[in-house]
């Protein structure tokens, strides 16, 4: 299954934008730390991608489809709320890209967080693909 975060953990850049373009607020990732930790916005989409991931056996569904999923969370990491923006047109497979949303949760790896990044996870959409 493959995972694309949409909206709330990235920043759009101009085509053509330089990197020192970027707001100052955006943290650039550090490549360097171990890749289980979460401690920036993008460490944290990376580890919450696989969470997710790992939830859906791969395989187990036609290649093609796309189930479009929000996610809320609260302050202690918990979902909230899950409903699905678009579906697969599988339900077995909306119902498992939703599923694994819920089971993903709660994460408190996000916690680690300032309380200005962790906002970039209260409200998530996300693309799922059997891959």
């Amino acid at each position: 299954m493959s995972l694309f975060l949409l909206s709330g953990c990235m920043v759009p850049v101009k085509p053509r934008q330089a990197a020192s373009d970027l707001p100052s607020s955006v943290p650039m990732p550090d490549l360097s730390a171990p890749a289980d930790v979460c401690h920036s916005l993008y460490t944290c989409a990376v580890k919450l991608r696989a969470r997710i991931a790992a939830h859906v056996t791969p395989g187990q569904y036609q290649q093609g489809l796309v189930a479009r999923v929000n996610f809320k969370l609260n302050d202690k990491a918990e979902v909230t709320g899950v409903r699905l923006l678009q579906s697969s047109g599988e339900k077995a497979f909306d119902q498992a890209a939703v599923r694994a949303v819920k089971q993903s949760f709660p994460m408190e790896d996000l916690l680690q967080l300032d309380k200005q990044t962790y906002q970039h996870f209260t409200n998530l959409n996300v693309i799922v693909k059997p891959e």
